[in-house]
């Protein structure tokens, strides 16, 4: 993991972290009960062929591995973007296009038992599946570039790690509205 890369134009300082796509990522400390109602926010770019998770929810502590994994982001080797809730089954949403560009994307998740799946890339809606209405209870941590995804996940990427840089990373115990993100994205071009 390299601290202090260059990262996107959209305001702070500039400044993301390169991500190895082996070993390196990053996790909160701060244990959650069951959030049923979140946004999840990660400017990203990237190039990788492997895929990996962006962001997502584990019960592992101490940047171990978790047993217990939902509310995932991850990108398939092709380069789309998937979200997903754990409900008895993976419930997710896939974007049609690629990401793996290069380019910095805004990538915004949204969920509440309300509104279901709801992707945003760049401001714009990419993928939603309303019908979810909840993910696997349990208490855990948010996880950004690495965790477990399990076989059962539709597309599953070639690696768990993400081989990117991230940045601007933010979590909501709200869901953002589609007018929100738009708005989010425009004030940081």
């Amino acid at each position: 993991m390299t601290y202090r890369v260059p990262g996107p134009a959209c305001g702070g300082d500039g400044k993301a972290v390169r991500l190895d796509g082996g070993s390196g990522f990053i996790y909160s400390t701060t244990a959650l009960a069951d959030p049923q109602t979140f946004t999840v926010q990660v400017w990203f770019s990237t190039t990788t062929r492997e895929g990996g998770k962006l962001i997502g929810f584990g019960n592992g502590t101490n940047g171990a591995a978790s047993s217990q994994y939902d509310r995932h982001v991850y990108m398939t080797h092709s380069g789309k973007l998937t979200f997903g809730v754990y409900s008895g089954s993976p419930q997710t949403a896939t974007s049609r296009d690629g990401y793996n560009d290069g380019a910095w994307h805004q990538m915004t998740a949204t969920f509440s038992p309300g509104t279901g799946l709801r992707l945003y890339v760049d401001g714009a809606l990419v993928a939603a599946r309303p019908e979810a209405t909840s993910a696997e209870p349990f208490t855990g941590y948010w996880r950004v570039g690495y965790d477990s995804i399990g076989p059962a996940w539709p597309a599953n990427p070639r690696s768990e790690h993400f081989a990117g840089s991230v940045a601007h990373v933010s979590v909501y115990a709200n869901v953002l509205s589609d007018a929100d993100v738009a708005a989010q994205y425009r004030a940081a071009g």
